[in-house]
């Protein structure tokens, strides 16, 4: 800690955070981090929790000595320290519940770094690092550059760090795995302002942690995340049907979803299922296939459509050939917003003494949004009972949410449950994800989303994705408090990360059931 901090030992906080090699963007107090324009520095996009934010004091870290500095200063004056990184924000936790931490903002730090070697043309074997304030999005476009990726999810705008550190679902985890399924190291700064690269090798029990225990209970904050990319898909196709939600369809296109397209052989294929009532309710199938035979896969979708009681179609779009930008960043394929890091969207622009809000798209510089979620992995063993489909197809269209199903199998099925901090790994694995959002007041909305989780839990296990976050999940829906971890929250709590990093909104262990941060 000394040779991070000075010789001289800080009188305060504020002139520890701000010794020399600190961050020029410092903010400590409600006096500074409070804008004249109307705006908090300690605030996300998330109106429904920043209310509860109270930090200390927000630093805006633009590299590694920045983060270093801040976080020997919150662990020496005894303040919870907390990385935010962006966009994964359904609850605080990257940016403080309860006053007295201090938030460490990673989302200026979006390096991407290549090998000395080179890596062209999608050779095996390529590892490069990707900073924690990197969008995907930009990532994405760097990536495909030199004829790679990597597989990740589909908010362009949300952050290396956030999905990582949770686990990572994306378009290509049948193929490939899990986000963390690609991590070969991470740089660490640990609490005591130490930096470290974490690995198989070094500090492996850390390194496991990173790969799924999100990063509410990660001990210290990630600086770079190092990944073994995939080929860029070439020509993948894509493939839509959107079907007016009437019941007699909530209730047959899912199993059949599940069964003929969810647990197909193919890994080459996924294909996800989704509701809205957001206009005319509508149900719909999104395939994605990277594969040679895409006259099959489109045939499948059609197949599922006519088998089900759904009717005609209201919508169709067939692509069978597209780039993979196109397919990851959709509407924005070509937008500089998101492909260009220097352009990082959706954070903070620190061109100027005080940080600036940028927008993009889905979220306003206001951050008056109002933002929750729910999660649940099931499907074990290969089976869902018709009871889920049921109880989802009786609350689907009384609520004001958008309801996601994706399947979680495939190659990340194949990983050893205690491989990773991850644990849902079984073969029929489908992850459902409730997302709801407004302008206004959603209070009501979530506590209809609770009725549903309780009334599909009735049937299944209850479990959780842990990169969609809900502090009430046990108290709300009746899951347990380690449903994230599953047959891996023992194996989490004998990590021991201690309550300086145990974010209140964090699934909680037995060694520390509060999270109430630092004593």
């Amino acid at each position: 800690v000394q040779n991070v901090i000075g010789p001289k030992a800080p009188g305060s906080l504020g002139e520890c955070l701000r010794a020399p090699g600190g961050a020029p963007h410092t903010f400590v107090g409600p006096a500074e981090y409070e804008t004249d324009a109307g705006y908090s520095l300690k605030d996300i996009h998330n109106a429904r929790v920043t209310g509860s934010i109270q930090p200390s004091a927000v630093v805006f870290a633009t590299e590694e000595a920045h983060v270093a500095l801040a976080v020997s200063c919150a662990f020496r004056f005894g303040k919870p320290v907390y990385g935010r990184s962006g966009m994964n924000q359904y609850e605080a936790s990257c940016a403080g519940t309860g006053a007295g931490c201090v938030v460490v903002d990673v989302n200026n730090m979006w390096e991407v770094g290549w090998p000395s070697s080179g890596c062209q043309s999608g050779q095996s074997g390529c590892v490069a690092s990707l900073g924690p304030g990197l969008s995907l999005g930009s990532a994405y476009f760097e990536l495909s550059k030199r004829g790679y990726t990597i597989p990740a999810g589909a908010c362009a705008w949300v952050r290396v760090a956030g999905l990582t550190l949770g686990g990572g679902q994306g378009w290509l985890m049948r193929k490939y795995g899990l986000l963390i399924d690609r991590l070969r190291a991470v740089d660490v700064v640990l609490l005591n302002g130490t930096k470290v690269r974490v690995d198989e090798n070094t500090e492996p029990h850390l390194f496991w942690l990173a790969r799924g225990g999100g990063g509410n209970i990660f001990p210290g904050v990630a600086t770079a995340f190092h990944f073994e990319l995939v080929p860029m898909p070439v020509s993948p196709a894509t493939y839509s049907m959107e079907w007016a939600a009437t019941k007699e369809c909530r209730k047959t296109l899912p199993a059949l979803w599940y069964e003929r397209m969810a647990m197909h052989p193919d890994d080459d294929l996924f294909a996800k299922l989704w509701f809205s009532n957001s206009g005319q309710p509508k149900v719909a199938i999104d395939v994605t296939y990277i594969g040679e035979d895409k006259r099959s896969a489109e045939e499948l979708l059609r197949a599922v459509g006519a088998a089900s009681a759904c009717g005609a179609a209201t919508r169709i779009q067939m692509t069978p050939n597209t780039t993979w930008t196109s397919v990851v960043l959709g509407a924005n394929d070509g937008d500089e917003r998101i492909g260009a890091p220097g352009n990082n969207n959706c954070g903070w622009d620190l061109s100027g003494p005080t940080p600036r809000r940028t927008a993009c798209q889905g979220y306003d510089t206001s951050y008056a949004n109002q933002w929750a979620s729910r999660s649940l992995v099931t499907g074990a063993g290969g089976r869902i009972p018709q009871g889920v489909w049921d109880a989802l197809a009786e609350d689907i269209m009384y609520n004001g949410y958008f309801v996601e199903i994706e399947p979680s199998n495939g190659f990340a099925g194949t990983v050893a449950k205690d491989a990773t901090a991850y644990p849902h790994r079984d073969p029929g694995s489908v992850t459902l994800q409730i997302v709801m959002a407004s302008s206004g007041d959603i209070s009501s909305v979530v506590h209809q989303s609770a009725e549903t989780m309780r009334a599909i839990t009735a049937h299944v296990p209850r479990l959780g994705y842990y990169n969609y976050l809900d502090k009430n999940m046990h108290q709300y829906s009746g899951l347990p408090r380690d449903a994230y971890y599953g047959s891996n929250a023992d194996a989490v709590e004998a990590c021991d990360v201690g309550e300086l990093v145990q974010h209140p909104d964090a699934p909680k262990t037995k060694k520390y059931p509060t999270g109430t941060g630092t004593k």
